[in-house]
């Protein structure tokens, strides 16, 4: 009589939904939801395009900032999607390259969206994307859960 073994069955079914949890095409959201959510949950948005008037590619730019003034959340609408794939990538690249040696980082990209997280030296540091607008967070880590509830409010 053969042995069933549940539970590796059941750990690998477990494995394998999550993993895919996160394949399944995001919705990116226009400035104007940006603008709009941001301020009715009492942060001050502000217009930054200006700073980035070399960048042709970038062709909005927002800064939402918390009651406090204790963080700030960048959004980006690039002219497309390959040009905020690599902004999304530079970026990355660059928290990277000024971790110290005590990390935590997760990230992925899949499909028309991508997501990195990276805990450093008391800071935290997200950047998002889905398809052609880009939303980057850098500050201290004590201010990770609120960063994390505001993006994932956003759908980010």
């Amino acid at each position: 009589m053969k042995k069933v073994y549940l539970f590796p069955i059941i750990a690998l079914s477990l494995i394998l939904s999550i993993s895919f949890a996160g394949c399944a095409k995001k919705e990116s959201i226009s400035s104007q939801v940006f603008c709009d959510k941001m301020t009715q949950n009492g942060y001050a948005v502000n217009d930054i395009k200006e700073q980035y008037s070399e960048f042709e590619h970038i062709t909005e730019a927002y800064l939402a900032v918390d009651e406090t003034q204790s963080y700030k959340i960048e959004f980006y609408v690039l002219s497309d999607n390959e040009k905020a794939a690599a902004m999304f990538e530079t970026n990355k690249q660059d928290c990277e390259q000024n971790k110290g040696s005590s990390y935590f980082g997760n990230s992925y990209n899949v499909g028309n969206h991508g997501k990195y997280t990276n805990t450093y030296d008391g800071m935290y540091v997200l950047i998002s994307r889905v398809d052609n607008t880009l939303i980057f967070v850098k500050t201290s880590e004590d201010y990770k859960t609120a960063v994390n509830e505001a993006v994932d409010a956003l759908g980010y």
